[in-house]
Protein backbone atom coordinates (compact mmCIF):
# COMPACT_ATOMS: atom_id res chain seq x y z
CA UNK A 1 0.00 0.00 0.00
CA UNK A 2 1.31 3.17 -0.83
CA UNK A 3 0.00 6.19 1.02
CA UNK A 4 1.46 9.09 -1.04
CA UNK A 5 -0.61 8.71 -4.41
CA UNK A 6 -3.24 5.87 -2.20
CA UNK A 7 -2.76 2.74 -4.13
CA UNK A 8 -2.58 -0.39 -3.69
CA UNK A 9 -0.46 -3.10 -5.46
CA UNK A 10 0.73 -6.88 -4.92
CA UNK A 11 0.07 -10.39 -6.31
CA UNK A 12 -3.51 -12.14 -5.83
CA UNK A 13 -3.68 -15.85 -6.60
CA UNK A 14 -6.52 -18.38 -7.39
CA UNK A 15 -5.91 -22.27 -7.71
CA UNK A 16 -8.22 -24.64 -8.74
CA UNK A 17 -8.22 -28.43 -10.75
CA UNK A 18 -4.34 -28.06 -11.18
CA UNK A 19 -4.68 -24.59 -12.91
CA UNK A 20 -2.85 -22.00 -10.80
CA UNK A 21 -3.63 -18.16 -12.16
CA UNK A 22 -1.51 -15.30 -10.24
CA UNK A 23 -1.98 -11.19 -11.48
CA UNK A 24 -0.21 -8.75 -10.69
CA UNK A 25 -2.60 -5.54 -9.28
CA UNK A 26 -1.55 -2.29 -9.41
CA UNK A 27 -4.35 0.24 -8.19
CA UNK A 28 -2.21 3.35 -9.37
CA UNK A 29 -2.35 2.06 -13.23
CA UNK A 30 -4.82 2.71 -15.92
CA UNK A 31 -4.97 -0.93 -16.36
CA UNK A 32 -5.12 -2.17 -12.70
CA UNK A 33 -3.93 -5.36 -13.89
CA UNK A 34 -0.45 -5.50 -14.89
CA UNK A 35 0.17 -9.19 -15.55
CA UNK A 36 -1.95 -12.36 -15.45
CA UNK A 37 0.44 -15.49 -14.95
CA UNK A 38 -1.40 -19.40 -15.85
CA UNK A 39 0.20 -21.81 -14.83
CA UNK A 40 -0.13 -25.82 -14.57
CA UNK A 41 1.83 -28.79 -14.19
CA UNK A 42 2.00 -32.31 -13.91
CA UNK A 43 4.17 -35.79 -13.72
CA UNK A 44 7.25 -34.68 -15.52
CA UNK A 45 5.98 -31.68 -17.14
CA UNK A 46 4.79 -27.81 -16.27
CA UNK A 47 3.30 -24.97 -18.53
CA UNK A 48 3.62 -21.01 -17.12
CA UNK A 49 2.36 -18.65 -20.18
CA UNK A 50 2.47 -14.93 -18.88
CA UNK A 51 0.31 -12.16 -20.36
CA UNK A 52 1.36 -8.90 -20.01
CA UNK A 53 -1.58 -6.28 -20.29
CA UNK A 54 0.39 -2.93 -20.71
CA UNK A 55 2.35 -4.00 -23.74
CA UNK A 56 0.14 -6.61 -24.89
CA UNK A 57 3.26 -9.07 -25.04
CA UNK A 58 2.96 -12.75 -23.94
CA UNK A 59 6.05 -14.73 -22.06
CA UNK A 60 6.46 -18.69 -22.52
CA UNK A 61 8.25 -21.06 -20.16
CA UNK A 62 7.87 -24.89 -20.60
CA UNK A 63 9.69 -28.06 -18.56
CA UNK A 64 9.47 -31.47 -19.01
CA UNK A 65 11.52 -34.12 -18.15
CA UNK A 66 13.07 -36.06 -20.77
CA UNK A 67 14.19 -39.07 -19.06
CA UNK A 68 14.67 -39.94 -15.44
CA UNK A 69 17.87 -38.34 -15.05
CA UNK A 70 17.17 -35.23 -17.83
CA UNK A 71 15.42 -32.15 -17.62
CA UNK A 72 14.78 -29.63 -20.61
CA UNK A 73 13.25 -25.82 -20.12
CA UNK A 74 12.87 -23.58 -22.54
CA UNK A 75 11.74 -19.91 -22.05
CA UNK A 76 10.85 -17.37 -24.23
CA UNK A 77 10.50 -13.93 -22.66
CA UNK A 78 10.86 -9.84 -23.87
CA UNK A 79 12.39 -10.75 -27.64
CA UNK A 80 15.12 -13.43 -25.99
CA UNK A 81 14.86 -17.07 -25.07
CA UNK A 82 16.98 -18.96 -22.98
CA UNK A 83 16.68 -23.40 -23.44
CA UNK A 84 18.42 -25.25 -19.64
CA UNK A 85 19.41 -28.42 -19.84
CA UNK A 86 19.74 -30.84 -16.62
CA UNK A 87 21.63 -33.95 -16.62
CA UNK A 88 21.93 -36.07 -13.51
CA UNK A 89 25.23 -38.16 -14.30
CA UNK A 90 24.95 -39.97 -11.04
CA UNK A 91 24.13 -39.94 -7.31
CA UNK A 92 26.44 -37.37 -6.40
CA UNK A 93 26.98 -35.05 -10.14
CA UNK A 94 25.22 -33.14 -12.19
CA UNK A 95 25.36 -30.80 -15.08
CA UNK A 96 23.39 -28.00 -15.98
CA UNK A 97 23.97 -26.28 -19.83
CA UNK A 98 22.25 -22.99 -20.42
CA UNK A 99 22.43 -21.18 -23.69
CA UNK A 100 20.61 -17.94 -24.13
CA UNK A 101 19.13 -17.46 -27.90
CA UNK A 102 20.62 -19.35 -30.66
CA UNK A 103 24.30 -18.86 -30.55
CA UNK A 104 26.29 -21.74 -29.51
CA UNK A 105 28.80 -19.58 -27.56
CA UNK A 106 26.51 -18.16 -25.16
CA UNK A 107 26.33 -21.57 -23.81
CA UNK A 108 27.27 -21.84 -19.88
CA UNK A 109 28.00 -25.34 -18.36
CA UNK A 110 27.41 -25.81 -14.33
CA UNK A 111 29.05 -28.82 -13.23
CA UNK A 112 27.42 -29.53 -9.55
CA UNK A 113 29.56 -32.34 -7.51
CA UNK A 114 28.57 -33.30 -3.60
CA UNK A 115 31.67 -33.93 -1.90
CA UNK A 116 29.85 -35.04 1.48
CA UNK A 117 27.05 -34.57 3.31
CA UNK A 118 27.79 -30.73 3.85
CA UNK A 119 29.94 -29.57 1.12
CA UNK A 120 29.84 -29.18 -2.72
CA UNK A 121 31.82 -27.80 -5.25
CA UNK A 122 30.16 -25.90 -8.72
CA UNK A 123 32.67 -25.13 -11.16
CA UNK A 124 30.59 -23.04 -14.08
CA UNK A 125 32.26 -22.22 -17.31
CA UNK A 126 31.09 -19.66 -19.32
CA UNK A 127 31.75 -20.38 -23.39
CA UNK A 128 31.16 -16.57 -24.39
CA UNK A 129 34.15 -15.17 -22.13
CA UNK A 130 35.89 -18.63 -21.51
CA UNK A 131 35.71 -17.75 -18.31
CA UNK A 132 35.43 -20.03 -14.96
CA UNK A 133 34.20 -19.47 -11.65
CA UNK A 134 34.16 -21.45 -8.83
CA UNK A 135 31.42 -21.60 -5.83
CA UNK A 136 31.84 -23.83 -2.93
CA UNK A 137 28.70 -24.32 -1.03
CA UNK A 138 28.77 -25.38 2.64
CA UNK A 139 25.69 -26.74 4.59
CA UNK A 140 24.90 -24.96 7.81
CA UNK A 141 22.29 -25.98 11.19
CA UNK A 142 18.79 -24.98 10.24
CA UNK A 143 19.09 -26.00 6.14
CA UNK A 144 21.06 -22.59 5.76
CA UNK A 145 23.84 -22.28 3.31
CA UNK A 146 27.34 -20.57 3.41
CA UNK A 147 28.58 -20.32 -0.48
CA UNK A 148 32.01 -19.05 -1.39
CA UNK A 149 32.19 -17.56 -4.86
CA UNK A 150 35.51 -17.21 -6.61
CA UNK A 151 36.17 -15.68 -9.65
CA UNK A 152 39.79 -15.91 -10.78
CA UNK A 153 40.00 -12.52 -12.65
CA UNK A 154 37.58 -10.02 -10.81
CA UNK A 155 36.14 -10.94 -7.77
CA UNK A 156 35.82 -13.72 -4.65
CA UNK A 157 32.54 -13.22 -2.26
CA UNK A 158 30.37 -15.02 0.32
CA UNK A 159 26.40 -15.92 0.38
CA UNK A 160 24.38 -16.27 3.38
CA UNK A 161 21.03 -17.84 2.88
CA UNK A 162 18.16 -19.33 5.26
CA UNK A 163 16.38 -22.03 4.83
CA UNK A 164 13.15 -20.06 3.99
CA UNK A 165 12.28 -17.19 1.89
CA UNK A 166 11.94 -14.62 5.02
CA UNK A 167 15.15 -15.76 6.40
CA UNK A 168 17.83 -13.66 6.78
CA UNK A 169 20.43 -13.33 3.96
CA UNK A 170 23.78 -11.41 3.57
CA UNK A 171 26.61 -11.44 0.88
CA UNK A 172 29.63 -10.30 0.77
CA UNK A 173 31.35 -9.76 -2.66
CA UNK A 174 34.81 -8.18 -3.01
CA UNK A 175 37.46 -7.00 -5.92
CA UNK A 176 40.76 -9.15 -5.76
CA UNK A 177 43.12 -7.08 -4.33
CA UNK A 178 40.86 -4.38 -3.20
CA UNK A 179 39.01 -6.03 -0.35
CA UNK A 180 38.58 -2.21 1.47
CA UNK A 181 35.82 -1.45 -1.51
CA UNK A 182 34.00 -4.85 -0.59
CA UNK A 183 29.91 -4.95 -1.63
CA UNK A 184 27.71 -5.71 1.24
CA UNK A 185 24.58 -6.34 1.81
CA UNK A 186 22.21 -7.85 4.28
CA UNK A 187 18.11 -8.00 3.77
CA UNK A 188 15.14 -10.18 4.96
CA UNK A 189 11.96 -10.72 3.19
CA UNK A 190 9.11 -10.30 5.41
CA UNK A 191 5.49 -10.99 3.99
CA UNK A 192 2.27 -9.00 5.81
Amino acid sequence: MDMGDNSVSGDVTYSADGNTFEARVNSANSNVVDRVKYSRSGAGWSFKPTFHLGDKSVDLEASADYSDDTNVNVKVAGGASTLKVNHQLDADTSVKVVTNGADINSMNVEVTRVLDGDNSVKPKFDMASKHLTVAWVRKLDAGRTLTMNVDPDNSMGFDFEGAEDEDWKASVNAPWGNFKDADVSVGRKFNF
